[in-house]
């Protein structure tokens, strides 16, 4: 298998993992990284799953906005440290 296949299919496995996370399907999420990836990482995966929450709840718009604007700052960081854009 080539480096590239191989990280393309971690990298889909991270977000599998990710996204039953954000859903509350799984209480953890194992990350390996640096300190500032890891730091990164748990920020994008709080904040998505917060919003989501949110979005699923009866909440205002201004707590919506509120969650929204957390996982857009997330996402940038994210974005900065792993050179692609978040997927959630």
């Amino acid at each position: 298998m080539s480096r590239a296949n191989e990280k393309h299919r971690t990298r889909r496995a991270f977000e599998r993992e990710a996204a039953r996370y954000i859903l509350g399907e799984a209480k953890k999420i194992d990350l390996k990284g640096t300190d500032r990836q890891v730091s990164v990482v748990t920020a994008a995966l709080k904040s998505s799953k917060r919003l989501y929450r949110v979005l699923s709840s009866n909440a205002t718009l201004q707590e919506c906005r509120t969650a929204l604007e957390e996982k857009r700052r997330a996402a940038r960081e994210f974005r900065d440290v792993f050179g692609y854009v978040w997927p959630f």
